[in-house]
């Protein structure tokens, strides 16, 4: 059985990571590691220790049979929690979603977090709520999302829901003077995304005979299309490129737009290792 580590800091988004938590436990037996990031005076070490085991009798509570364990480490954040996560299955944090607090604090070390964990990393928005609905990933044309789709595949089996692939392409719109070729080439440019979607759509089908496959392409920019398919998806997936050390920060405009943003619970799944 392997294990999930839950990033608590017993703020009300982290209470809502620790549901999620509890909510996937209670149905798929892992597990949990609830890691307490501080970086502190030895004097403060009794409070962070009254609170993480507060948070364990409460996980306890939800799911008698889990096995809880709780780790409090000295460091900073995001590496700390991203080393404490390594073999994990998931990591699972709470985040809350603010701009303002995703500029200064929340979603930048988010977005880091994600970047750093060598596993998927799921955020939870303060005040989730289970929702019964398709997981939704995002695909994108290059191979960034390969990992992020079978993780999301494997995540709908196992929530007995479907699995809806959401594509999205962009094309300069046509001005008055545009010659008239322009129609053919946005033709072929849907014709072309739309064989990416169903080259995943059949990929899936086969790689998981019982799974219902739901595909949506949509003409927008990949964030936009995923930010109005969250209301009705129980958690969306992303993959990430890491480029470069500005991945630390960054990840993508993807995860840069949704993270912080997505009142829903999101995956930011690392790729494959070679």
């Amino acid at each position: 059985m392997g294990h999930i580590v839950l990033g608590y800091d017993g703020s009300a988004a982290a209470d809502s990571a620790l549901d999620w938590v509890a909510e996937r436990v209670s149905t798929r037996p892992a597990g949990v590691v609830l890691v307490v990031v501080a970086n502190m005076f030895h004097a403060e070490r009794p409070v962070i220790a009254r609170f993480a085991e507060e948070a364990s009798e409460r996980l306890r509570a939800r799911v008698p049979d889990a096995a809880v364990d709780i780790d409090i480490v000295d460091g900073r954040m995001p590496g700390t929690l991203s080393r404490s996560a390594q073999g994990a299955e998931l990591l699972v944090v709470g985040m809350h979603t603010n701009a303002r607090a995703r500029s200064v604090f929340a979603g930048a070390v988010a977005l880091r977090l994600t970047a750093l964990s060598a596993v998927p990393v799921v955020l939870v928005p303060a005040g989730w709520a289970p929702r019964v609905a398709p997981v939704t990933v995002g695909l994108a044309a290059d191979g960034s999302s390969d990992a992020a789709l079978r993780f999301a595949a494997v995540e709908a089996l196992a929530q007995g829901q479907p699995l809806r692939i959401a594509h999205s392409w962009l094309m300069a719109s046509p001005l008055p003077s545009t010659p008239a070729g322009i129609g053919s080439a946005a033709r072929e440019a849907h014709a072309a995304h739309r064989a990416i979607l169903d080259e995943a759509v059949t990929a899936m089908t086969r790689e998981h005979p019982g799974l219902v496959v739901e595909a949506t392409l949509v003409r927008d920019n990949p964030a936009a299309a995923l930010t109005s398919q969250a209301p009705r998806s129980s958690l969306v997936v992303i993959g990430t490129h890491r480029r470069g050390l500005l991945t630390g920060w960054l990840l993508g405009s993807v995860a840069w737009d949704l993270v912080g943003e997505l009142g829903d619970p999101i995956c930011v799944v690392p790729p494959a290792a070679p």
